[in-house]
């Protein structure tokens, strides 16, 4: 196996993993997993990643500072299908401890996408991840990283590595308002409103709660709907052909889990969220505001 290979990569990952497992002792896994990223990238003397380096950085990431490593078991996906015994997919937990926030480092070893349930991980939606993925034996070159976002199922592309990133939302916060609203286009002929905002921050997506202005007063907005899945791009272009002329709206960040401030009304008190009943709704969560902490 050409040692710059991904292929390399993931068989260098099977050998700690197997190292792990067998030891008694699994503290500082941190620094041995750093040290052998290292290697990899000051290999023949580049500071150029190759793709098993690649794969040993994240499998750096999700260990670094951690000093328990428990090996999990998935639902929903052949955890113990592969050839030889060797389980398709070897799933960790990394941590300091029971009851500390953990890593999972979740490897595919098979040429199939696979999935499972997150909850069997106790990972929620939401969760940040990280990714790398390539063919065995062609990505002699970084193959680099995507990140997303934990959405259950979650697939497993072939040949892949995933750290779910639960560090990085324990405590989690709850999402900050969306602010700097504007309308910069808007089509009388069509009702195509071109939109631009501000994401709040800690939002994976946005909503727009709209009501009549009419029926506007100071202490309620007297929603009557909601434009669901707006993304977070800080633009969007919204239909509003089939709504009333005279519209009042606001722009609301959301995780995976809850909603954010629809903003303060002239009385300077928080507008209520809405309560009609709509396609996407979430609870409103201001308890732990990342642009209040």
């Amino acid at each position: 196996q050409d040692p710059k290979t991904w292929g390399n990569g993931l068989l260098s990952v099977f050998q700690v993993l197997t190292w792990i497992e067998d030891r008694a002792d699994k503290g500082g896994l941190g620094s041995t997993n750093y040290h052998l990223f290292r290697h990899h990238i000051l290999d023949r003397g580049g500071p150029a990643i190759t793709a098993t380096g690649r794969a040993l950085a994240l499998l750096a990431l999700a260990t670094k500072g951690q000093t328990r490593a428990v090996r999990k078991a998935l639902a929903g996906t052949p955890d113990v299908a592969g050839s030889g015994g060797i389980p398709a997919v070897h799933a960790w937990a990394f941590d300091q401890g029971a009851g500390t926030p953990a890593d999972h480092l979740l490897v595919n070893f098979s040429g199939s996408t696979l999935q499972f349930d997150t909850a069997s991980l106790g990972v929620t939606d939401g969760t940040p991840y990280r990714r790398a993925s390539a063919p065995l034996s062609t990505a002699t070159t970084d193959p680099g990283e995507t990140e997303g976002a934990v959405a259950s199922p979650l697939p497993l592309p072939p040949y892949s590595i995933t750290v779910l990133r639960g560090r990085e939302t324990a405590p989690a916060a709850t999402p900050g308002e969306a602010t700097g609203l504007r309308v910069v286009r808007f089509d009388a002929a069509t009702g195509r409103m071109t939109i631009e905002y501000q994401p709040g921050c800690g939002a994976y997506a946005h909503t727009i709660a709209f009501g009549e202005l009419t029926r506007v007063n100071v202490r309620d907005a007297n929603w009557s709907g909601r434009e669901c899945a707006i993304g977070r791009s800080g633009m969007y272009a919204w239909d509003t052909s089939s709504l009333p002329a005279s519209l009042f709206f606001v722009v609301v960040a959301r995780d995976a889990a809850a909603e954010g401030s629809y903003g303060t009304n002239s009385a300077g008190g928080e507008r209520p969220p809405v309560s009609a009943p709509t396609a996407c709704d979430l609870p409103q969560d201001l308890s732990r505001r990342c642009d209040t902490r």
